[in-house]
């Protein structure tokens, strides 16, 4: 009985508690709502005798804000006109270097056309190609380079060496011109007959030439940029994409165009930020310079205020100067 009598006193006491914090919570805002209300009568009457009092602050107000968000907009603007150009530097310098790499590794087809021409009967040739044919037939994704080799001064039925009969077509022989104009170079060329002798044919790996000779990955994967390269196929005229990396490219991407050995490639690039990641460019190679005046705090203790302003001052105008001539980036002055 004691029990039932302490637990309904203390359910009492409870419910006394909780209706005392209610009416003092309504009070607290019936306080507030009559303190609001009476700062909009006087507000009100200041408005109606003087309105300037009102207009001027709150146009002030507005000006304010609208000066900040200007200032966030051309933050904006700044760093991803930034990113743009960065994205740009870093797929034309890629595109310069896909092109030289191209150029250096089909050259030697180019060789093999010429030595075919001087020696159609090498010897070494039949050997060399009945030995690697395996593996050129085996299937890649990769640039064709093809040289179409002539020799001058062979007949139609001409083999070569070839232990069997001539294949003859229109375009494979092309025979003495009768014409005698010109100069004496192209009369001399013109007086012999030309006959196919095949091709100088010489196939690049793709991923190898993408991957691990030029780095193209590193676009993405260092560089923090995602790409997308097409070319038209020239069969279905269907935008067909060869490398990508780092999913949609999103709004706005730069584009280079990469015309090499007939062929016309797009590279899309767009720098993106990635959750967790702060954006900065990368270098393969860099040169850091640390300079620090000796004994500076001894000898600004023993000059005078004025001369260590402009000591300073001079110093680091001339720095200013050469960083604006060699277009280095000053990362930080600090003192001690």
């Amino acid at each position: 009985m004691r029990q039932e009598q302490s637990s309904v006193r203390r359910t009492m006491l409870f419910a006394q508690k909780l209706t005392w914090l209610t009416l003092k919570r309504c009070g607290q805002f019936q306080r507030l709502a009559q303190r609001m209300r009476t700062q909009l009568i006087v507000t009100a009457r200041v408005a109606a005798k003087d309105p300037y009092a009102i207009v001027v602050p709150l146009l002030l107000l507005i000006c304010m804000l609208a000066l900040g968000l200007w200032g966030v907009f051309s933050v904006g603007n700044t760093i991803r006109d930034g990113r743009r150009e960065a994205a740009l530097n870093a797929a034309t310098d890629f595109s310069n270097t896909l092109k030289s790499h191209i150029a250096a590794t089909v050259a030697p087809a180019s060789t093999v056309k010429t030595l075919v021409e001087l020696n159609p009967d090498w010897p070494s040739i039949n050997k060399t190609f009945h030995a690697v044919a395996p593996s050129l037939r085996a299937g890649m994704m990769g640039i064709v380079t093809r040289y179409a080799v002539f020799i001058s001064g062979a007949g139609p039925d001409e083999t070569f060496g070839f232990n069997g009969s001539a294949y003859n077509c229109t375009p494979c022989y092309q025979p003495p011109s009768q014409s005698g104009t010109g100069s004496s170079i192209d009369n001399n060329s013109a007086a012999v007959g030309k006959r196919f002798w095949g091709f100088a044919q010489l196939n690049v790996d793709w991923e190898m030439l993408i991957r691990n000779i030029t780095r193209m990955y590193d676009l993405c994967e260092r560089d923090n940029l995602s790409f997308n390269m097409t070319y038209i196929d020239p069969v279905s005229y269907i935008n067909r994409s060869i490398a990508a990396c780092g999913g949609n490219l999103g709004p706005d991407p730069v584009f280079v165009h990469i015309d090499t050995m007939a062929n016309h490639w797009v590279l899309a690039v767009i720098a993106t930020l990635r959750r967790g990641e702060e954006y900065a460019e990368a270098f393969q190679s860099v040169t850091v310079l640390f300079s620090d005046i000796v004994s500076y705090t001894t000898l600004a203790s023993e000059m005078e205020p004025i001369k260590v302003v402009r000591l300073l001052n001079e110093m680091y105008s001339e720095y200013d100067a050469l960083v604006d001539q060699f277009e280095c980036y000053k990362v930080e002055t600090i003192g001690d």
